[in-house]
């Protein structure tokens, strides 16, 4: 139900604030559409910043059991811990890198229609989307518990220490 109220909120949001800032002038049909597919792509987006997680967990012998997403975002379930502090700052940090990577690939899908003069509004779409995911990206890198900042600080102090509980303790 988090995930339906946030994707209606970011749909009206989009529709009626951020697309028609971008790009005046359009039918309130062009803003809904694109609103939609908007909001789509960024629960995508979210979506691929968990898979990353999940994805290098599996090649350092981490089980990922399911992700979900929830009103602040999502959260990857693994059946086991990782072995080393370093394929725990792998699996942690790949979220904020596919986020990141994400906000340069819209970023970039942005210039480059403007570059060719490309409809305002698809371009307003693109850099809205490059900046939430830019923005999701940087946040998550923050040293708090339970962003992936916080595990990437927890995996160093591990590393530094030795005792991976010790090192979640001091990273909280």
């Amino acid at each position: 139900l988090g995930v339906v109220l946030v994707a209606a909120v970011l749909t009206w949001s989009l529709a009626a604030i951020v697309l028609p800032g971008a790009a005046p002038g359009y039918v309130d049909t062009v803003y809904w559409s694109l609103a939609i597919v908007g909001t789509l792509l960024f629960l995508g987006s979210l979506l691929a910043h968990e898979f990353g997680h999940a994805l290098i967990a599996r090649r350092n012998d981490v089980r990922p059991e399911r992700i979900t997403l929830w009103i602040l975002g999502g959260y990857a379930e693994f059946e086991n811990e990782p072995e080393t502090p370093g394929a725990e700052f792998r699996i942690t940090a790949a979220g904020p890198a596919v986020s990141l990577a994400l906000a340069v690939a819209f970023g970039g899908a942005a210039w480059g229609l403007g570059a060719v003069d490309g409809s305002p509004v698809h371009v307003g779409l693109l850099a809205w989307l490059s900046l939430v995911n830019g923005a999701l990206g940087v946040l998550n890198l923050l040293p708090g518990a339970p962003l992936d900042g916080g595990r990437i600080l927890a995996a160093g102090l591990w590393k530094l220490s030795g005792d991976r509980y010790a090192a979640r303790i001091g990273a909280a």
